[in-house]
């Protein structure tokens, strides 16, 4: 799927957009194996409510939390399948990208 050109009216946009729901609900969802997720900050039950497969295959998610409360509420609510990683980061600042690989 390849876009050209950026979307000008509602019609279009919509033809262009994938959801959430689209990735993770069958048939497309019936193909993945694997996951890895970047962010920086996260809502995990809001995250695994919108993509329920990630509680079943193997997902890494690499996450910015920072304080030790809001990282153990994160391990609480992470799934068994499901591998935190918290990177060291600077204190200068960061980019903080959001990716979703999905592996087939």
């Amino acid at each position: 799927y390849t876009i050209t050109a950026a979307a000008t009216t509602a019609q279009q946009r919509a033809e262009r957009t994938v959801t959430m729901g689209t990735l993770f609900t069958p048939p497309p969802s019936l193909l993945l194996k694997e996951a890895l997720v970047t962010t920086y900050t996260l809502d995990l039950p809001w995250l695994l409510g919108a993509a329920p497969l990630l509680q079943r295959i193997p997902c890494t998610l690499v996450h910015g939390v920072r304080s030790s409360e809001q990282e153990r509420e994160l391990q609480a609510a992470a799934p068994p399948s499901m591998k935190l990683l918290r990177p060291q980061l600077s204190h200068h600042g960061v980019h903080h990208s959001k990716l979703f690989m999905l592996f087939v």
